[in-house]
């Protein structure tokens, strides 16, 4: 999704009660400020330079769609309005699934990425693709896999390099 929000530089370091991190918080292409979470158990504080900024923050977090969650066995499906830490924390993680996205992205130049379900539960996986095969399309590369690799039958998601995610029966 797209955000007149975005964030840069940011720094995370693991702690005792989760993670913290600073970043530098800009509105479309002006630096406005910076966020930090302590990584104490608290939220995501931003730091905002100016009051007309701070304002015109506020009403971007007052105009994001609520928040529905799904009912669980101990609790029933409740709907919410965005706070400033839950604003922020959509930044933090469009800047994380960039990075993790880029990641996969390299590691399938040279690896054949799937996640399966063997064990009931969904884990992920890479294999080595071989030299020899590393220049074919990757829909060849797939159906080479599908034809010769034993562990294929248990694959629900392959990564495909620009796209993320897919079943193998979408491509």
């Amino acid at each position: 999704m797209s955000y007149p929000y975005s964030i840069k530089n940011l720094r995370m370091l693991q702690t005792h009660d989760g993670h913290a991190l600073t970043a530098t918080l800009y509105r479309e292409k002006l630096k406005i400020g910076t966020i930090e979470d302590t990584g104490t158990g608290g939220g995501i504080w931003p730091h905002i330079e100016s009051r007309s900024e701070q304002d015109l923050f506020n009403d971007w977090v007052k105009s994001l769609e609520e928040v529905t969650s799904e009912a669980r066995p101990d609790m029933p499906a409740f709907t919410y309005a965005h706070t400033s830490d839950s604003a922020l924390d959509l930044l933090v993680s469009e800047v994380l699934a960039a990075k993790e996205t880029a990641r996969l992205d390299r590691a399938a130049k040279t690896k054949f990425l799937f996640r399966d379900a063997s064990d009931g539960e969904t884990s992920y996986h890479q294999v080595d693709t071989p030299e020899r095969l590393r220049a074919l399309s990757f829909q060849a590369l797939l159906e080479t896999y599908r034809l010769k690799a034993p562990w294929f039958a248990t694959v629900v998601d392959v990564w495909v390099p620009g796209k993320g995610w897919t079943p193998p029966d979408r491509l």
